[in-house]
C-alpha cells in the first residue's frame, strides 16, 4: 500500500474504530490505497520508502483505458483524450465528452486488422457429424 505525506497547512481526518476519528496533519505519513488517496490528492504527496516525497505523474493518477489500439484517458471534468497507439500523444484538438471520445475511438479501432479466424471450425462439425452417424 502506498504511503503519502500530508502537504503543510493541510489536514485530514482518518476514520478510526467505531466513532472515533485521527487527525493527520501537514507532515504526517499516512497508509492508502490508491483509491482512497485518489479523493484527496490535493493535500497529498507520495513518498518512497525512505518518505522521500516523489514526484507523481499525471499518467500515475489517470492512466489510460486500454481499449483495442487506440485508447481513451480521462483528463478531468468529464473530458476525454483519444491517445493514438504509437506515440501516445493526443489526436484529437480538446477533450471531448465521454461519449464522443468513446465513439472516435471504436471508429479509429475498426479500421485495425484484428487476427484472422481459424478455418478450423468447419472441419470440427464434419467430425461431430460422423461421430453420430449422420
Amino acid at each position: 500500500m502506498p504511503k503519502y505525506k500530508i502537504k503543510k497547512g493541510q489536514k485530514h481526518y482518518i476514520r478510526g474504530q467505531g466513532k472515533r476519528n485521527n487527525l493527520a496533519k501537514g507532515g504526517d505519513i499516512i497508509d492508502l490505497s490508491r483509491e482512497q488517496a485518489r479523493y484527496i490528492m490535493d493535500k497529498l504527496d507520495l513518498v518512497d520508502e525512505d518518505d522521500n516525497v516523489v514526484e507523481e505523474t499525471d499518467a500515475d493518477r489517470n492512466p489510460p483505458v486500454t481499449t483495442g489500439e487506440y485508447k481513451t484517458k480521462h483528463k478531468g471534468a468529464g473530458k476525454y483524450d483519444v491517445l493514438h497507439p504509437e506515440t501516445g500523444e493526443a489526436i484529437n484538438d480538446k477533450p471531448l465528452p465521454r461519449g464522443q471520445a468513446e465513439d472516435l475511438r471504436d471508429e479509429l479501432n475498426e479500421g485495425i486488422e484484428s487476427a484472422p479466424e481459424s478455418e478450423d471450425d468447419g472441419e470440427e462439425e464434419e467430425e461431430k457429424d460422423t461421430l453420430l452417424g449422420d
